[in-house]
């Protein structure tokens, strides 16, 4: 009875210890562990002042605060990788799916039901979707600009069949299969699809990161190598760049982001192609900073080669520095051209005279939103 009653003692007293431990350590900060890298910003503590507003947004922003800032946070998200996945071979983040052979994808932005094909965009949609693209390329045209639409695939549009089994597809074709259908049918806008390209490679290289949501330098070279096709068309005297122009390596490394959304970045590997350049690049690059997100200027030193502008997001940070040797000037904004934009005063300050909009598969359908219900005065003119 005694032994009984201490084994009791023993679990009452583990159990206070857990619940206490994260609450003193918020306290007194005694857990020296680092922030994980979960590939987002950590919520800031909220200050509040006397004003109605700042009072009732207080318990919602402190909340957000304290569910990444918690004592033995960090100790804990591993704990929980640890047992979910490499014991249970579960995911314990909604936000990733567990494929096979080790294949990492993305759950968030109806990346799913773009790849079962759920994604359907209505002929109306893409009528009105197509009629703004090509207001777009005209109103470009109009002041000798050229204008490229290019889409960066999902992983799983890639490498679809590690997905689980029980991801099944609804119909044949998908939602980017309609809009790049119907732009190329009713415009004139110049459709820049890596998937062909992708799919030829991937049986001879991998084209994607198994463990992040992003094409590979690999994959990146590859959608250079597109862009750059109607690019040479409009400007001849340019070469696009083989691989014989590089010393390839590949590099084993800690997994990519979507190990990070796991918690365990440094228990999960991956192979890193590196593409080294055999002649030397001459580039000044001003104002990098990928992480904030700010914008980049990058210099060449040819000052007979076209300038451009470029909306991109993040998959267009590794193709950046193939694209950018063929131009005397080129800005990337992280951003889409949306309907706020003010794109008649970039134009002015950086007389480009290609435009590019790179835009992920995954965001087509918020961004199409923005293009359908807004049309700015510039393009009605």
């Amino acid at each position: 009875m005694k032994r009984l009653l201490r084994s009791e003692i023993y679990i009452a007293l583990l159990f206070l210890t857990a619940i206490l431990l994260p609450g003193l350590d918020t306290c007194l900060k005694f857990n020296r562990q680092k922030h994980l890298n979960e590939n987002r910003a950590q919520a800031e503590l909220p200050r509040i002042t006397l004003s109605l507003a700042s009072l009732q947004k207080f318990p919602q922003s402190y909340t957000k605060w304290f569910n990444d800032h918690f004592g033995f946070r960090s100790s804990l998200v591993k704990a929980n990788f640890f047992i979910r996945y490499a014991l249970l071979g579960g995911s314990p983040s909604r936000q990733v799916i567990v494929g096979k052979e080790g294949w990492l994808f993305y759950n968030g932005e109806g990346t799913i039901e773009d790849f079962r094909a759920i994604t359907k965009f209505d002929e109306s949609a893409l009528a009105k979707w197509g009629q703004t693209l090509e207001k777009r390329r005209v109103w470009l045209e109009r002041q000798g600009i050229r204008y490229v639409y290019m889409i960066a695939p999902n992983k799983s549009t890639i490498y679809g069949e590690f997905m689980p089994d029980a991801y099944t597809r609804v119909r044949t074709s998908s939602g980017l299969d309609d809009m790049v259908d119907y732009l190329k049918k009713h415009t004139q806008v110049t459709v820049v699809d890596c998937r062909p390209a992708l799919l030829a490679a991937k049986p001879g290289e991998r084209v994607y990161f198994k463990t992040d949501t992003h094409w590979n330098p690999y994959g990146a070279f590859l959608a250079y190598r597109e862009i750059m096709k109607p690019v040479t068309a409009w400007f001849p005297a340019i070469r696009i760049k083989t691989l014989e122009d590089f010393t390839v390596e590949t590099k084993r490394g800690n997994g990519g982001d979507l190990t990070a959304l796991l918690g365990g970045s440094e228990f999960i590997k991956d192979d890193y192609p590196v593409l080294k350049p055999k002649v030397g690049s001459q580039l000044k690059l001003d104002g990098i900073n990928d992480q904030s997100k700010s914008p980049l200027s990058i210099e060449g030193t040819d000052g007979s080669l076209p300038r451009a502008l470029f909306f991109r997001d993040s998959f267009f940070s590794t193709v950046a520095p193939y694209v950018a040797d063929h131009f005397s000037y080129s800005r990337y904004y992280w951003d889409y051209w949306n309907s706020t934009t003010p794109i008649e005063e970039m134009i002015r300050a950086q007389k480009p005279d290609i435009v590019v909009e790179e835009v992920v598969e995954r965001a087509v359908k918020f961004y199409m939103t923005d293009l359908i219900t807004t049309t700015p005065k510039y393009l009605t003119q």
